[in-house]
């Protein structure tokens, strides 16, 4: 595929789904517990081992929000950590989810990279292009990594910045902090469990007058629209 996909071809982001990962459920609170689960005192539940069906609930919910909004033929840009569990599991879940799947290595990629074909690629990092009339020169650029960066290719020039990791808590920071920025987490914990389309982040980047952090400014406080 090209790095310049049209608008129109449905793309998506996601983002630190964690399917297998039992802990992720403890971790960030995800609402997946039993009731039983549930009784136990947070200052307990490191040493909560989570049941297999609780688990599965939280997979199989990940599986369904995914499917709701990615077609079959959807281009989905996976930004990392898509699993935590066996190269089993990992196949069976994949051969369940919509879209053809690029894969943005987070820090939790050693099931992925050992099935590297069930992935149309898998980089680093990897600066994207969407083609749209409402861009810059009919598109905008768009950073994919799995980390925040302050200071980014082309953000001077209206660029976007979408990363993960953090699950979603480093927006709070980068709106107080940064408030006109592109630059978006979009992990699923801060958005229903579900992948973010492309619609949706426009709309939000849109919002922001875009400003930048690096050397082709002074220390001045500057804002570059697109």
């Amino acid at each position: 595929m090209s790095d310049r996909p049209d608008a129109k071809y449905l793309v998506y982001v996601g983002h630190l789904t964690h399917f297998g990962h039992a802990n992720i459920i403890k971790y960030c609170n995800r609402p997946f517990l039993s009731p039983e689960e549930q009784r136990v005192p947070i200052d307990e539940w490191w040493h909560l081992g989570l049941s297999r069906e609780t688990v599965e609930r939280h997979d199989q919910t990940l599986i369904n929000n995914w499917n709701r909004v990615v077609p079959i033929d959807g281009i989905v840009y996976h930004l990392g950590d898509i699993f935590l569990c066996s190269v089993e599991r990992a196949n069976a879940i994949l051969d369940q989810l919509n879209g053809k799947i690029y894969l943005i290595k987070g820090n939790h990629e050693k099931t992925a990279t050992s099935i590297p074909n069930r992935f149309e690629w898998i980089k680093n990092y990897f600066e994207l292009r969407v083609r749209d009339p409402d861009g810059s020169r009919g598109s905008f650029n768009i950073q994919l990594f799995h980390y925040a960066i302050l200071n980014f290719n082309k953000q001077h020039h209206g660029a976007w910045q979408l990363f993960g990791h953090s699950h979603t808590n480093a927006n709070k920071w980068i709106e107080e902090h940064l408030p006109q920025s592109r630059i978006l987490d979009v992990g699923v914990d801060g958005h229903d469990y579900t992948p973010w389309s492309y619609k949706e982040i426009k709309d939000f980047m849109l919002t922001k007058e875009g400003s930048t952090v690096d050397h082709h400014q002074s220390d001045k406080k500057e804002s570059i629209k697109v």
